[in-house]
């Protein structure tokens, strides 16, 4: 199965496709993409375009994308980068939905702690911890990396779901 990983922004977006086969996740490509314009509106739109042609180019049949984190610096939510992240995801599953079967939403403390074990790692830990499990040279750019995590934890949902069913003993 081809998943593609999106790691959201109105500045740079990271992208990820992975192939889980097997018990095997391996990558096929990734990348990031420094959005140009000088508005947001240009910037949204430039999105647009370079996700869909990397969607045209790797047909991936799932896809996941970090949800938004809502906190800031020191307990003040900052209301206007939130928006910005949640345009960029709307641009982003928009693109997308047409294209795979299913979009997952993953929270950043389960990315992380799907990909190190801890649902509270550092960026280096996380980064380290994805060039281990894909057997890749780790990124240089944290949001290439950041879309390469989203993009394994959803191959580890979706290869392996929780059973959320109950069963009660007789």
């Amino acid at each position: 199965m081809k998943i593609i990983g999106v790691d959201p922004s109105t500045i740079r977006v990271g992208w990820a496709v992975l192939v889980a086969e097997s018990g095997d996740i391996w990558r096929v490509g990734s990348g990031v993409f420094a959005l140009k314009g000088g508005s947001r509106e240009a910037r949204l739109f430039d999105l647009m375009n370079r996700l869909r042609e990397v969607v045209q180019d790797y047909e991936p049949v799932q896809a996941a994308i970090e949800e938004g984190y809502v906190g800031g610096a020191f307990g003040k939510i900052n209301f206007k980068a939130n928006l910005a992240l949640a345009e960029a995801r709307g641009v982003a599953k928009a693109v997308l939905w047409p294209q795979v079967s299913g979009i997952l939403g993953l929270a950043p403390s389960s990315i992380k702690k799907m990909v190190t074990g801890k649902g509270n790692a550092q960026k280096q830990t996380v980064g380290r911890a994805v060039s281990c499990l894909l057997k890749i040279t780790q990124p240089a750019d944290d949001n290439e990396t950041d879309a390469l995590a989203i993009a394994y934890a959803a191959a580890i949902s979706l290869e392996r779901p929780l059973d959320l069913s109950f069963t009660r003993d007789p």
